[in-house]
């Protein structure tokens, strides 16, 4: 049976992301695991095309890192060995794993670590370990779903039934906490090598410095009959340039610092020793593991975490957690400023203050806010099923090593629910003084807005008084100007009570004129108009015209009455 395999979803010309020419070779190059790949698709459906919301501009295909940390153990302590090997192509990687042996007396226990997903790795690794390809798959894939994208363009890779979870195959999704020094404009960020999205909360019109990338970590597991085992660590290459997603999706150096200096160290320090206590790189997370095993190793303080490659993995482990507990410290600090905010919100003052104006504002990062922890918390309840780690913490335990992760995975997963709760709370709490609020201004306005009514008014009086005051004075002036080309009708003349038998009606006749002029004007219009002329003449006449004839005929009764005779 034939697939037939669907067009490509995006192309770097429109979406500004590079593809492989060839769909098939989206996540393996050609070769058997390609096959294998092709054969997954009827398992996995989502093997079929890559996600199109990954936006990235430098192509995966020759820029990743593959480093492979061998544990040598020959039983005797002084002649274990250690040793890092890093791989510049495939062809080296591939003859390194062709030439894999191990015999009872040298036990290999070997940690591949890649960085990057570049289809040439991904063919020699998958098929050399007979890899499931949705190991990969769940490493590739967007690991946000956000409210621009289209639900004909997503490509989401459902997740496993809790029941069917493998701990020895699994997926942690974490945060990096970086501060870009508002150099972030844009609200919309993605890394340029990965396209993983870059979050920000916003506070009064601009967008917070410190903002979340999203971060993946894949891990896989194998143990051979000899006891040796094996580990590949998928991980993600450190930020070096961002993507503002716009129109001309503009590429920027923004590399960014790590938020406070970066997650605190994990492990136990003799603080006695004179010795240098050295910390990890927080470059990345590859470094990172090299570095702590390299540390623990010399330390010896590695011997409990070398049984099984699922004990070695709590190096990763510890990494996630570590770095959830700086996303822990930045969200405290967001709710703490967000309680201010609301405690200007609830006081007294001036509503229009340009802050308390900006404070309203600010109202909106909550509900950002509350959906980050959400999201949060999606993340880390993925991760305790994962691993197998019950959602409600047990009793604590005075003996526990400081390798266990179960406990650092529930408080995080609590801690975040709890602030989630805050916040919620305090959106509540907002819905109530956003309306106080409101109502106080919306008072204030009917209050101005009453005073330039009363304003206006009075203003209207004033015209009326002076427009009463220019219809006496008009045919008054008109009438003298008009009998003065004559020196007859001048004050003291002889005919100058001419003048007033003339202007005196002219008075009277504009006033009529003028008030049969204002029956044309609705209050509902303010055009004249004759049909409302019309009809308020008519109205007039109505109620006129009936007290007349009322008047009348109430007359005659009464002479009638009078003229009667006495019964």
């Amino acid at each position: 049976m034939s697939l037939k395999q669907p067009k490509a979803a995006t192309n770097a010309t429109n979406h500004g992301q590079q593809t492989n020419t060839s769909n098939q070779n989206w996540l393996s190059s050609p070769g058997p695991y390609q096959e294998t790949i092709k054969k997954a698709i009827n398992l996995n459906p989502s093997l079929a095309k890559e996600d199109p919301r990954n936006i990235y501009t430098i192509p995966r295909l020759g820029n990743s890192r593959l480093v492979c940390l061998d544990l040598e153990l020959t039983g005797a302590p002084n002649l274990d060995r250690l040793k890092q090997r890093e791989f510049s192509n495939v062809i080296d990687l591939k003859v390194y794993l062709d030439s894999y042996h191990s015999s009872p007396l040298l036990q290999h226990r070997r940690v591949y670590i890649m960085e990057g997903l570049d289809p040439d790795f991904v063919q020699v690794i998958g098929s050399h370990f007979s890899i499931d390809p949705s190991f990969f798959l769940y490493q590739e894939r967007h690991p946000r779903l956000e409210v621009w994208d289209r639900g004909n363009h997503r490509a989401i890779a459902t997740p496993r039934l809790p029941s069917l979870s493998d701990p020895k195959q699994y997926v942690l999704q974490y945060p990096e906490m970086r501060n870009f020094n508002n150099e972030l404009i844009y609200y919309r960020n993605v890394c340029a090598r990965t396209g993983r999205p870059i979050l920000t909360i916003g506070f009064e019109g601009r967008l917070d410095p410190i903002s979340t990338i999203c971060r993946k970590c894949s891990i896989w597991t194998t143990t051979h009959p000899d006891g040796s085992w094996d580990v590949i660590v998928l991980c993600d290459p450190p930020l070096q340039k961002v993507v503002e997603v716009k129109s001309s999706r503009t590429v920027k150096n923004l590399p960014g610092q790590l938020y406070q200096g970066g997650y605190l160290d994990f492990t136990q320090h003799d603080f006695s020793d004179t010795n240098i206590i050295r910390g990890p790189p927080r470059s990345g997370l590859l470094d990172d593991v090299c570095f702590y095993t390299k540390d623990l190793w010399e330390t010896r303080r590695l011997s409990t975490a070398l049984d099984s490659p699922i004990k070695f993995t709590v190096i990763v482990k510890k990494i996630v957690a570590s770095e959830y507990m700086k996303l822990l410290d930045y969200f405290e600090g967001v709710v703490r400023k967000l309680r201010d905010s609301e405690w200007r919100l609830a006081g007294a003052g001036d509503y229009s203050n340009p802050k308390r104006a900006a404070a309203h504002e600010q109202w909106s990062s909550l509900h950002v806010c509350s959906h980050r922890m959400a999201e949060h918390i999606d993340d880390v309840e993925a991760i305790l099923i994962s691993l197998n780690i019950s959602l409600v913490p047990p009793p604590p335990m005075d003996d526990e090593d400081w390798t266990a992760c179960d406990r650092d995975f529930q408080y995080i997963y609590h801690r975040l629910k709890s602030l989630k709760d805050r916040t919620d709370c305090m959106v509540t709490s907002t819905i109530g003084l956003a309306g106080i609020v409101g109502n106080k201004q919306a008072l204030r306005e009917a209050e101005l807005s009453l005073k330039e009514a009363r304003r206006s008014i009075r203003e209207a009086k004033s015209v009326k008084t002076l427009t009463v005051i220019a219809m006496f004075f008009i045919p008054l002036a008109w009438t003298s100007g008009l009998f003065s080309m004559s020196e007859q009708f001048s004050p003291g003349a002889k005919h100058f009570w001419i003048y007033f038998a003339v202007s005196i009606p002219l008075v009277l006749l504009v006033f009529v004129v003028v008030g049969l002029m204002q029956l044309g004007y609705d209050d509902s219009t303010v055009d004249w108009s004759l049909d409302t002329f019309i009809e308020s003449f008519g109205r007039l006449r109505r109620k006129v015209v009936p007290k007349k004839d009322e008047s009348g005929v109430s007359g005659k009764s009464t002479a009638f009455t009078s003229s009667s005779p006495m019964p």
